[in-house]
């Protein structure tokens, strides 16, 4: 062999270790995410679908990771986000970030169930606790 056919199969493997480099750089998982300061749409506090540039850190690497991140306003408003903020009920958790509710709702029930998907009344009396979803009816109060 050759200095130029040594130099031509040094030159193939330093391309399929490229393209190895460049596999493993990928991000692990399928979700789209936009780019740097590409615009991506999300549900906001008040169940708007709403668009924002992506500044990848902060309240928009937050919105990625719980899945309030959407390429399209449709999926955002197919999201059960969107669903669950204009539903007839309002919701209170503290995950929410958003303050507990200031009059005391009529009807007030939690989610006590995951596997039941199971809704349980609930007597006021002992508190707002932050372990809990809360829902009430808006036409009720």
């Amino acid at each position: 062999m050759n200095n130029e056919d040594k130099i031509k199969e040094i030159n193939a493997t330093i391309e399929q270790l490229k393209s190895q480099v460049e596999e493993l750089q990928k991000p692990k998982s399928n979700r789209w995410r936009a780019g740097e300061n590409d615009r991506f749409e999300f549900v906001d506090r008040d169940g708007l679908v709403e668009s924002s540039p992506d500044h990848i850190e902060g309240t928009c690497g937050i919105m990625y990771d719980n899945g309030n991140y959407f390429k399209t306003k449709e999926e955002a408003e197919a999201s059960l986000k969107y669903h669950v903020m204009n539903s007839e009920y309002d919701y209170w958790h503290i995950g929410f970030g958003i303050p507990k509710p200031d009059f005391e709702p009529k009807g007030v029930e939690y989610f006590y169930d995951v596997s039941l998907d199971w809704w349980k009344s609930e007597s006021r009396k002992e508190g707002w606790s932050n372990n809990r979803l809360y829902r009430w009816k808006r036409s009720e109060q």
